[in-house]
Order: C-alpha cells, then sequence, then structure tokens
C-alpha cells in the first residue's frame, strides 16, 4: 500500500513525495543530480571515454568495453541514460563496480589532502 503524497508505479499524474511535482512517466529520461561534482569537467571525461570505447570496438588494439565501462561510471551522476546503464552494470558485475567505486573514494579523498597541502604551500589556507 502507497503512503499519503507517493505515486504509484506508473501514475505519472500524482506528486511525488515531498516535492509538489508529478513523476515522471516511466521510461523517461531525467536528468541527475550532479551532486556538487562539476559537471563540464565530468561530461567532457565521460564523453571522451565512450568515443574511445566506440573506437575500441571497432580497432583491435583498443578495450572498447572497458572504455564504454568507464565512461558510464563517469556519467552517472550526469544523465539518466548513463545511470541506467551503470545499475545493469552493478547487476551484472557486482564486485567490479565496488571496487571502482572504492578507488574513486579513495582518489577524492587523496585529492583534497593534496589540494590542502597545496593550498597550506602558497599561504591560501
Amino acid at each position: 500500500m502507497t503512503g499519503p503524497g507517493s505515486a504509484a508505479p506508473g501514475d505519472a499524474s500524482r506528486p511525488t513525495a515531498g516535492t509538489g511535482a508529478p513523476a515522471p512517466a516511466a521510461g523517461a529520461l531525467v536528468p541527475v543530480a550532479s551532486a556538487g561534482r562539476p559537471s563540464l569537467k565530468r561530461k567532457l571525461a565521460g564523453w571522451s571515454l565512450l568515443v574511445l570505447g566506440v573506437l575500441g570496438c571497432v580497432l583491435p588494439f583498443l578495450q572498447g568495453f572497458l572504455f564504454l565501462a568507464l565512461g558510464v561510471f563517469v556519467l552517472r551522476h550526469q544523465y539518466g541514460w548513463a545511470s541506467n546503464g551503470m545499475r545493469w552494470l552493478e547487476r551484472r558485475f557486482p564486485r567490479q563496480v565496488q571496487g571502482i567505486e572504492g578507488m574513486e573514494a579513495r582518489l577524492a579523498e587523496r585529492l583534497k589532502g593534496w589540494g590542502r597541502r597545496v593550498k597550506r604551500a602558497f599561504g591560501r589556507a
């Protein structure tokens, strides 16, 4: 049973919980929030990886699937279709996706530390 303010699956006329906006239609492409990440750089990197992935499907010396998967991973917070692709990858390769997400978190922490050290070195702290 659904609670007040929640929409039944496939019912786009009811508002979603807490927003007052109608729920998107099933299968609609909805922009995904970027969680405070710089979207232009992520989009450029993601699309570049996708292009390399497509080239890798044709050229024998590039790993096409690897670049396609990385491109979807980078774009997962930017586009709804990439988020859906990421969910498919998570179902298909759960250990590998968890490993990549762990590496991303460790890299983000390391970059924050480096940024603090650079600011201290130049007296901007």
